[in-house]
């Protein structure tokens, strides 16, 4: 059985395999049409534990990193608010040294709220 959600995406965005993998490596992903194949048919799993590769297919396919892995069977479960999953999603866009800072940044900004409601 392969990956049907995988395929479907595909057709949906209108683009070939070819194209398909032209886009995953305009992002930086290395990828041959051969393996992309091997994905859609389930003779290869699809490397989702890839952070890069995540986000590429999410940008490539208009979803959220979360719907993505909701569409490929995983079972996601997002707690805290919108505005929370928002700012996780922006800080998961970061490269991953950019985390750190991204993180004190908002430590800071918290610190800063708590001190005005003093």
């Amino acid at each position: 059985m392969g990956n049907n959600w995988f395929r479907s995406y595909r057709d949906r965005s209108g683009l070939s395999q070819e194209e398909l993998v032209a886009r995953l490596q305009l992002a930086g992903i290395d990828i041959s049409r051969g393996t992309l194949s091997n994905w859609e048919t389930g003779r290869v799993s699809i490397p989702l534990g890839d952070r890069d590769l995540r986000w590429a297919l999410a940008n490539v396919f208009r979803l959220s990193v979360p719907d993505l892995l909701k569409a490929a069977g995983y079972e996601i479960e997002l707690g805290g608010t919108e505005w929370s999953r928002r700012a996780a999603w922006v800080v998961d866009q970061l490269p991953e040294a950019d985390w750190d800072f991204a993180l004190e940044m908002l430590e800071r900004l918290l610190e800063k709220s708590h001190q005005r409601e003093r």
